[in-house]
């Protein structure tokens, strides 16, 4: 590596070694205070750009599931041996009632948790719900286990709302 000098004020010189980002400067404070610390690399954005962006992707693929059984009802519906009135009652209207149903209330909870635990930790709770109850969703054989399933990520998309907006409001 090639070393870098700077001539500084009162004919101090400074050695810098390129890559070296721990390496301080042998100077005291009065020579010359904004060189005092330690050399850092500049990042394309700030942390919280880069925490913001993260939340929105993550809630993005919580939600990303709730239209998926919409086009698919008649697979379903085949699946399960259902008739065409009951496929409309209970995929069309009972499943959809069960993911709004129970998220609403869900909201309502972890919101109030959100106050009074760690924010982080919560979302990561609520995120692994949701996406657990998405992923067992390949092995469900009967209608009663798509409904608490689907219930299970209602609680999910209802209870990061509120988490959501508290991190990105800090």
């Amino acid at each position: 590596m090639q070393k870098t000098e700077r001539q500084l004020p009162k004919g101090k010189t400074v050695s810098i070694m390129p890559g070296d980002q721990t390496h301080r400067l042998s100077l005291q404070a009065e020579d010359s205070p904004l060189l005092a610390g330690p050399l850092t690399q500049r990042q394309c954005c700030s942390t919280r750009t880069q925490t913001t962006i993260l939340i929105v992707l993550v809630t993005c693929f919580l939600f990303m599931d709730q239209n998926l059984l919409a086009p698919n009802l008649t697979d379903v519906a085949q699946e399960f041996n259902f008739s065409d009135t009951e496929r409309d009652t209970k995929l069309g209207g009972e499943i959809s009632l069960s993911l709004f149903l129970v998220g609403a209330p869900a909201a309502l909870v972890v919101g109030y948790w959100t106050d009074h635990v760690n924010r982080r930790n919560l979302y990561t709770a609520v995120i692994l719900l949701g996406q657990v109850g998405s992923f067992l969703v390949l092995w469900v054989e009967s209608y009663w286990q798509l409904f608490c399933l689907r219930a299970l990520t209602g609680i999910a998309i209802g209870g990061a709302v509120p988490i959501v907006f508290s991190m990105i409001g800090e």
